[in-house]
Formats: structure tokens, C-alpha cells, sequence
């Protein structure tokens, strides 16, 4: 009975002390301010657009930490007509990417909002957005 005692001392001593070591290391880290990823520069050419056409949508990317990924959501007044999610890499980025403003069913002319989230590695995020006045509807 001793011996048993002995050991599961042993044990919850061992145990106590490999749970206290595995607390964070960094306890004094406060977030800073500039936790948020940086968008510089976004635009989107041409503006005067129908939709079914192709705009290309072009801008800089940055943090500290590093990038995780950004999504583009396209919308209107009925909502969202298309959203498209890419990963990054690194701790800068140059976008330039071609866009088509989707036809959405039952489409009226008006104008389409691109909303574009950029995340970062550190779970902060920063969302912009760009507004197409006026898109026309395609004549086929």
C-alpha cells in the first residue's frame, strides 16, 4: 500500500509539473495596434462596365507576421453573386487579378460592390470595398 502511495504521488507531482510547463511563453505579448494586415492601393479597371465583362483588380498586400489568405465577394442589390477565397504566402503581396462580374439570374442594372477581406496569420483581418457604378446589363 505504501509503495502505491509513493507512486501515485510520484505520478500526480509529474503530472502537475508537465502541466505547468506547458503555459505559453510569451505571457507579457500584448497585441499591438498594427495586428491588422495593411491593403494599399486597391482599384479596379475599367469602371464602366456590363456585366459578363472582365475588370482587372490590382493592389498591394502586407504584414508583419505574414499573410494568410484574402477573399473577393461580389454583390448587388439582390446580394452576393459570386466570392472567390485565395491563400498567400509571405509577408507582402502584389494582386492582379482579372475579375468577371458575374451574370447573375434575373440581373437588373445597378451597381456591384467588390468587398475584398484580407486575413493575416495572426487571425486579424481588414475588409475594403470598390463600387461599380451603373452596370449594364448585356445585349445578346
Amino acid at each position: 500500500m505504501e509503495k502505491t502511495s509513493k507512486i501515485l504521488t510520484l505520478t500526480c507531482v509529474f503530472c502537475s509539473f508537465f502541466y505547468l510547463s506547458c503555459g505559453d511563453d510569451n505571457k507579457n505579448d500584448v497585441p499591438s495596434d498594427d495586428s491588422q494586415p495593411v491593403i494599399e492601393n486597391l482599384a479596379v479597371n475599367p469602371v464602366s462596365v456590363s456585366y459578363s465583362n472582365t475588370v482587372v483588380l490590382t493592389g498591394n498586400f502586407s504584414d508583419q507576421k505574414g499573410l494568410q489568405s484574402y477573399t473577393i465577394k461580389l454583390s448587388n442589390s439582390e446580394g452576393n453573386i459570386y466570392e472567390t477565397t485565395k491563400m498567400l504566402t509571405g509577408k507582402t503581396f502584389a494582386l492582379n487579378d482579372n475579375l468577371v462580374i458575374v451574370l447573375p439570374k434575373n440581373a437588373k442594372a445597378g451597381n456591384v460592390t467588390i468587398s475584398l477581406t484580407l486575413k493575416n496569420s495572426d487571425g486579424g483581418s481588414i475588409t475594403e470595398e470598390l463600387v461599380l457604378q451603373n452596370v449594364k446589363i448585356p445585349v445578346f
